[in-house]
């Protein structure tokens, strides 16, 4: 698992700008655009421009407290928004890779991570060789994403193509774990990939456990937002009333589904498969 982290991967863009400053952030929540198309992550899909009295910051602020949206979280347009932090959870729960987000004097970095959720936080887990956790470790603010795609949205207009999608994005700073925190939390990560496999292998042993950092990650602040809609087509595109579309226009639902188990070169034909996936009690299912 360590592979997702391997610093030989990180590779700086040419932006110098920092992440984590006002104007990274406004634009990394900024869904308010009324000139925007109905993009991936584009909050407006019936043309119209969020004003600041569509926010969610106005619009909810004691859901948004408890959902743990802030001021540099909320989503700016309440259609895309959710206010219930086990709608967070659940998104997290489906899914077990995050992209994470930080600065390294000047540079951005985003790097793909296995992930397990322990309560209110993430366990994060690599080499202690590598950039990120170097910099995690020093304090360095992070931003935590996961993105699960439910669907190409297919539009009449290439303006308003678009995807249906659940997101959860956290910030904050996160804290080291050692010896018998970081064990647990290796478990914790182990079950969140195959529910039941921390019991079927080998706890790590100690040099392991040198080589390997672990990190929580505060879901203290964090904003969800969904899109689980057909195309909003401007009526420029739509048939008059009582015909139909000779333009095909409408959702591709899209899901991950697991293929057969295929067995290493080390594996005994008589061995049993995890008990997860004999079950097929698993989130790929």
């Amino acid at each position: 698992m360590n592979d997702m982290v391997d610093s030989t991967s990180e590779t700086a863009r040419d932006d110098t700008s920092d992440p984590a400053s006002s104007d990274a952030r406004d634009d990394a929540f900024d869904d308010a655009s009324g000139d925007a198309p109905d993009g991936a992550f584009d909050d407006d899909s019936d043309g119209a421009s969020a004003t600041d009295s569509d926010s969610t910051v106005g619009a909810a602020p004691a859901r948004l407290r408890e959902a743990g949206a802030t001021e540099r979280t909320a989503v700016r347009n309440v259609k895309r928004a959710r206010f219930e932090r086990d709608e967070a959870y659940a998104i997290l729960d489906d899914d077990f890779v995050a992209h994470v987000g930080f600065s390294v004097g000047g540079d951005p970095f985003v790097i793909p991570m296995v992930y397990g959720r322990d309560g209110d936080r993430l366990l994060l887990h690599g080499s202690v060789a590598t950039r990120i956790m170097r910099a995690l470790d020093d304090g360095a603010p992070a931003c935590v994403t996961v993105t699960k795609v439910d669907g190409l949205v297919l539009a009449r207009s290439q303006f308003h193509h678009s995807v249906n999608y659940r997101c959860v994005v956290a910030l904050g700073t996160a804290t080291r774990l050692r010896d018998d925190e970081a064990r647990a939390a290796f478990d914790v990560i182990c079950d969140h990939l195959l529910d039941g496999r921390a019991r079927e292998s080998r706890e790590a042993n100690r040099p392991e456990e040198r080589q390997t950092m672990v990190l929580a990650f505060p879901l203290d602040e964090l904003s969800v937002k969904v899109r689980a809609a057909p195309p909003s087509d401007d009526p420029i595109d739509l048939p008059p009333e009582g015909e139909l579309s000779e333009v095909w226009a409408g959702v591709l639902p899209l899901r991950v589904v697991a293929g057969v188990p295929v067995a290493d070169e080390y594996t005994s034909p008589d061995a049993v498969l995890p008990g997860a996936l004999s079950r097929g009690d698993h989130r790929w299912a």
